[in-house]
């Protein structure tokens, strides 16, 4: 029989997330239908990485760390933006753009409670990753696989911008024919 993980914030105290850094809180955790790994930076849906900007990243780490817990918008504010003066805009941006990352179209995940801040709302369960046993490693012998597609979308723009470089390099230097003006014809 399998016993229920009691959620982060049974088990340990909320503390606040730091961009990289966090306190009483799982390596990777999992909520909805997602998972955040604290270590490698990475918020996965079913095994596909979602990209998140440094200032999503931030608020879905410090929401993380406080499930379902009423978030007074100064406070989401001075976390994000502890030296800086900003307009409860940014934070609007920030919380639109973490929910669009999070597909929360009808803010069901990021609820808004009016002139008073944000929850998420969303249990938060710590991810066991047996890391006792180490991965298998492949044998000396084996060549590692050619990976084309990361390859090429770093050489393909490369390529292009330098030859791009080459035909203005080129056309800059190339001599140019001169040209009559109408206005000097040759006299008889």
């Amino acid at each position: 029989m399998s016993e229920r993980q009691p959620p982060v914030n049974e088990r340990n105290p909320p503390a606040p997330a730091t961009s990289r850094g966090r306190t009483g809180i799982a390596a990777t955790v999992r909520f909805a239908s997602f998972q955040f790994d604290f270590e490698r930076d990475q918020l996965r849906q079913g095994g596909t990485l979602i990209p998140l900007s440094p200032k999503p990243d931030a608020l879905l780490r410090f929401f993380l760390a406080n499930p379902q817990r009423l978030i007074s918008k100064t406070e989401l504010m001075d976390r994000l933006w502890p030296d800086v003066v900003v307009t409860h805009d940014s934070l609007v941006h920030c919380i639109g753009e973490l929910r669009s990352r999070l597909g929360d179209h009808d803010a069901t995940l990021i609820a808004t409670s009016p002139r008073r801040g944000y929850m998420f709302d969303a249990e938060v369960l710590p991810v066991r990753i047996d890391r006792a046993a180490p991965p298998a490693r492949r044998p000396e012998t084996a060549a590692a696989p050619i990976q084309p597609n990361r390859w090429l979308s770093v050489a393909a723009p490369l390529c292009v911008s330098a030859v791009g470089i080459a035909l203005a390099i080129y056309m800059a230097s190339a001599p140019r024919p001169r040209r009559r003006s109408p206005d000097r014809l040759p006299s008889r």
